[in-house]
This record gives C-alpha cells, sequence and structure tokens, in this order.
C-alpha cells in the first residue's frame, strides 16, 4: 500500500489542506518547461501564496489546477504534477525542515 503525506499539513490522513495554507509556491522558470526542467525561478523571484491545495486520496496528493503561467503546463498526461512537488509545496517544505531541525538539534544539545 501506498502512504501520502500532505506537504501542507504533515499529516497522513484524507483531510484537504485547503489553498489558502500553502505558505507559497516558488514558480518554474516557463522557459525550462519546454526542455522538461523542473528548475524553479531565482530564489528572489517572489513566492506565490496560496496557490495549491492539497489532499491525500489513495495514497497520491492531489491539487487543484493552477492558475500562474509558472504551473501551468502539466508535464505528465492527466494534469499530473509529479516532479513538481517541491515547487508547488516550497515554503511548507522548508518551514517543516526548518522546523525539524530546531527540534532535533533541541533534543540533542548538549547539556553543560
Amino acid at each position: 500500500s501506498l502512504v501520502c503525506v500532505n506537504p501542507i499539513t504533515w499529516e497522513t490522513g484524507p483531510a484537504k489542506a485547503p489553498a489558502e495554507m500553502n505558505q507559497g509556491s516558488r514558480p518554474l522558470r516557463p522557459e525550462r518547461l519546454l526542455f522538461n526542467s523542473f528548475e524553479p525561478q531565482s530564489i528572489s523571484a517572489p513566492l506565490e501564496i496560496g496557490m495549491f491545495s492539497a489532499q491525500c486520496r489513495e495514497g497520491v496528493v492531489w491539487t487543484n489546477q493552477p492558475s500562474s503561467s509558472g504551473f501551468a503546463l502539466s508535464v505528465f498526461p492527466g494534469d499530473n504534477y509529479h516532479g513538481m512537488e517541491s515547487s508547488m509545496f516550497w515554503m511548507n517544505t522548508r518551514v517543516n525542515a526548518e522546523n525539524r531541525l530546531n527540534k532535533f538539534l533541541s533534543q540533542n544539545q548538549k547539556k553543560t
């Protein structure tokens, strides 16, 4: 069986996380999409807040269709955005990684 983790809530249940909870997506470079490159835009490019929702169903993350040109081209048939997940949930992933790192560091600090 497949395991799905919602990239907005970091939970495995079927509850839908609305797009408003998405802290920021990093658009892809449109000129690179023609070459099936998932290269995000420059780190200094503005994030698109609230672009994608996320819901786990049948072991797969489902989301809404993007309205931004930075995500307008689906890479695979059937509106399949696999390969673009890191850009779609950019800030939620960064915040989760930072929270996990901080928790790890606080639990593993040497006591003096």
